[in-house]
């Protein structure tokens, strides 16, 4: 029955736009994962900004954890990254081009990047607070929408892994013989658990 689930869930996903690819990860990949994952968060924490990407830690702690090969025209879930300071929101990812115009034209938002703001309002002592090491890079579990309701299936979380953590997830699709040299290609994991 698992099985079965699993294999339904695969057909979900590979019909959602923008996923070229689904499979699922295997207990050494999901190890390697973390691992470049935390060694990436490690390396963060010597700049201004420290990273959280508590997203994949959920996502790698259910049953099932599935990869998905994404390309420029998969549809983001609505979480966003987002930047903490002493728990209040202070700087988020805005996917929203109406919301992201309009934000770029006060005076008391700084974009950073295409889509990523800062409220300088909400961060006084930006240098200070940053130096102090009060500043982290909260990534979080994310939802699939097209995964609400199915039978069997319970805690769905997708997730975002690092630049390193992806580089070694094409490696791995490339070895099972899946081509992943366009340059607009990228990762999301999904993970369930099997309702018993």
């Amino acid at each position: 029955m698992g099985e079965a689930i699993v294999q339904e869930v695969m057909k979900i996903l590979r019909g959602i736009k923008g996923v070229r690819y689904v499979c699922t990860l295997t207990s050494e990949e999901r190890e390697e994962v973390l691992r470049r994952e935390i060694e990436n968060e490690k390396m963060s924490t010597r700049g201004f900004i420290r990273q959280y990407n508590a997203g994949l830690r959920c996502v790698l702690e259910r049953d099932v954890v599935l990869m998905l090969l994404i390309d420029e025209n998969y549809e983001y879930p609505p979480e966003t990254v987002q930047l903490i300071c002493l728990g209040e929101v202070v700087g988020e990812e805005i996917r929203d081009k109406e919301k992201l115009e309009e934000l770029k034209g006060r005076k008391d938002v700084l974009l950073l990047g295409t889509s990523f703001v800062v409220y300088k309002d909400k961060l006084q002592d930006f240098m200070k607070r940053a130096l102090s090491g009060s500043l982290y890079m909260l990534i979080p579990p994310m939802s699939v929408k097209e995964l609400e309701g199915v039978a069997g299936v319970c805690n769905v979380t997708e997730a975002m892994p690092s630049s390193p953590a992806t580089i070694y997830l094409l490696e791995r699709l490339r070895s099972r013989g899946v081509d992943v040299c366009h340059r607009k290609l990228g990762v999301a994991l999904v993970g369930f658990d099997i309702r018993g």
